[in-house]
Order: structure tokens, then C-alpha cells, then sequence
């Protein structure tokens, strides 16, 4: 028997004690990458809806609108899709969270539906912005919770 194979057991030896710790193999329910991706694209889908809301809320408090300002919150929607997917891949890979987690996630895009379907064919600025800003509001507080309880329960 070699010294390396004693090691690798977490035998250790004379000389080495502790590298029998280092060198052990990790055992246990790791994250794969998707999951760490979806963790991922979640805290930047947050970030977007986060940002969108915050321009929304000085553009209904000064009226002015930055041009990219709508590509914000075309981009947040997108992350929110990216989501999704990578939502419903983990669970088809036998990956579990509680129910609750996706049917919040999923109830946000209503707001967002309604923030792109809706708010923006309003007549008046004013009116339009404050639409926008509700619906900006309901989704992220909606992927704020899923964000919560995927962070707490995930697997």
C-alpha cells in the first residue's frame, strides 16, 4: 500500500496529517452548473426588474425618459425567459424545489405581459408611465419572493 492511497482513504500519514483533509473526495448534494446559473441569471433577472423600476419611478416623477430606457426592461423580460427555461430544465432533470418558488416566478409574467401589452399603448404619458411603474413594481416584487424561497429551499 502506498502513502498517496492512505491519503486519499483520509488515513493520512506521520508527515502529513492534515493534507488527508485536502485531498479528500467531496461527497454530498453539490450544485451543478445550471443551478448555479439559474442562481445566477436570477440575481441579474432581480437587478433588471430592480433598475427598471427605478427608472420608471423618475421618469413618473420628472417625465424625462432616457432612450435605452426600454431596452431595460426588454432585457429584464428576457432574463425572466432565460429563467424559465433553465427553471423548467432543472426540474426535468429531476432537480426539486417547493411549488411555490415556480408559481410565483411564473405569476410574474402577468405584470410584465401587462407592462409591455397594455401600459405601453396608453394615450397619455402620464397615464403610461403609471401603468409601468405598477406593473414594473408587481413583477419585482413577485421575482423578489421566488428569489427568496429559491435562495432558502433550493436544492
Amino acid at each position: 500500500m502506498r502513502a498517496d492511497d492512505a491519503i486519499m482513504r483520509g488515513e493520512g500519514t506521520a508527515f502529513a496529517p492534515s493534507l488527508a483533509l485536502s485531498v479528500r473526495p467531496i461527497t454530498g448534494d453539490l450544485d451543478t452548473p445550471m443551478t448555479t446559473a439559474h442562481m445566477i441569471i436570477g440575481s441579474l433577472t432581480l437587478l433588471g426588474f430592480l433598475a427598471a423600476l427605478i427608472l420608471n419611478i423618475r421618469t413618473l416623477a420628472t417625465g424625462a425618459v432616457f432612450s435605452w430606457q426600454r431596452g431595460v426592461s426588454f432585457a429584464a423580460a428576457t432574463l425572466l425567459l432565460l429563467q424559465y427555461m433553465m427553471g423548467f430544465s432543472l426540474l426535468s432533470s429531476g432537480k426539486s424545489i417547493t411549488s411555490v418558488h415556480f408559481l410565483v416566478g411564473l405569476l410574474a409574467i402577468i405584470p410584465v405581459g401587462f407592462e409591455h401589452g397594455y401600459a405601453s399603448t396608453r394615450p397619455d404619458a402620464r397615464q403610461r408611465t403609471l401603468y409601468t411603474v405598477l406593473a414594473n413594481a408587481a413583477a419585482f416584487i413577485l421575482i423578489l419572493i421566488a428569489y427568496m424561497i429559491g435562495e432558502t429551499q433550493g436544492s
